[in-house]
């Protein structure tokens, strides 16, 4: 029941994807893709959602997904926790 103004924007490191997702043209690769996903090219098209580049090292998600070197998990876990306040922290996870 949300009116949403503008497209929703998904950053993806896969060239490929964003490719397909926003092309709709065909190949002997994509003419077996399930029907289902051929959504996401008509909300491409239809201007409701849009996708852009990140490269890896850029994608929040990897937090989630991948195992990071402590820069990179420390980096990630300030921007997912950049708009929470967070007091009171004891023990090991206690950010300095």
């Amino acid at each position: 029941g949300i009116e949403i103004q503008e497209p929703v924007l998904f950053r993806e490191d896969n060239e490929a994807c964003i490719q397909m997702s926003t092309n709709f043209t065909t190949s002997k690769r994509t003419k077996h893709i399930d029907v289902k996903h051929h959504v996401i090219r008509y909300w491409c098209k239809d201007n409701i959602i849009d996708f852009a580049y990140t490269n890896t090292d850029g994608q929040l998600a990897n937090i989630m997904t991948k195992v990071l070197s402590y820069p990179a998990f420390s980096r990630h876990r300030s921007q997912c926790t950049s708009d929470l306040e967070i007091k009171d922290v004891t023990g090991p996870f206690k950010q300095t």
